[in-house]
C-alpha cells in the first residue's frame, strides 16, 4: 500500500500494486475517479429524478435498509440524501490495513463488474450475498426481471427475490 498526498492540489493517489490499480481522489471536490468504468458514470446526475428517488427511499424503506447500488461517483450522494446504507462505494474506503483494503477492493470490483451486466440472477445473488434489501439501477443501464419497488424516468429500485 502506497499513499501519496499532494497538498497544493488536494489530490490523493492511492496505489495498490498487488491489485494493479490506482485510485485518484480529488479531496477538494467530491469527484472520485476509479480506474476503467465502462458503464455510465453519471448515474446520479439528474437532480429532479434523483431527489424524487431519495425522497421515496426515505419515506418507504426502513432506516436500516441496505441498497446495492453502482459503487462509483454517486453512491455516496445516494447514501447522504436517502439516509440509507449501500453495499459498497468508492467514496468510503479503508486505507488503514491491507486486509480491509483487500476486502473492500474485492467487494468494489465485484459490484462494479455486476453493473456492467443485465444478469438478473447475478444481481439477485449478489444482493443476497451482501444482505441487500433493494437493488438500485439507472434505468438506461440495467433492466432486471425482479419485482419493482419504485421507478421514475431515471431510476429503478428492485426487490431481490
Amino acid at each position: 500500500l502506497a499513499v501519496l498526498i499532494i497538498p497544493s492540489s488536494m489530490i490523493l493517489n492511492i496505489a495498490y500494486p498487488k491489485y494493479n490499480e490506482v485510485f485518484t481522489i480529488n479531496i477538494g471536490g467530491v469527484k472520485m475517479i476509479p480506474p476503467d468504468t465502462s458503464v455510465d458514470v453519471n448515474v446520479f446526475s439528474d437532480k429532479a429524478s434523483f431527489f424524487a428517488l431519495a425522497d421515496w427511499v426515505k419515506a418507504n424503506t426502513s432506516v436500516d435498509s441496505l441498497f446495492l447500488t453502482f459503487p462509483a461517483y454517486g453512491a455516496g450522494r445516494f447514501r447522504a440524501f436517502s439516509e440509507r446504507s449501500v453495499v459498497v462505494d468508492f467514496k468510503i474506503m479503508p486505507i488503514s490495513s491491507e486486509e480491509l483494503v483487500q476486502s473492500w477492493f474485492e467487494r468494489y470490483t465485484e459490484v462494479l463488474n455486476l453493473y456492467k451486466t443485465n444478469d438478473t440472477s447475478l444481481f439477485n445473488a449478489t444482493a443476497h450475498k451482501y444482505d441487500a434489501d433493494y437493488i438500485l439501477v439507472y434505468s438506461q443501464n440495467n433492466k432486471l426481471n425482479l419485482p419493482v419497488a419504485y421507478s421514475n424516468d431515471k431510476y429503478i429500485v428492485y426487490k431481490p427475490i
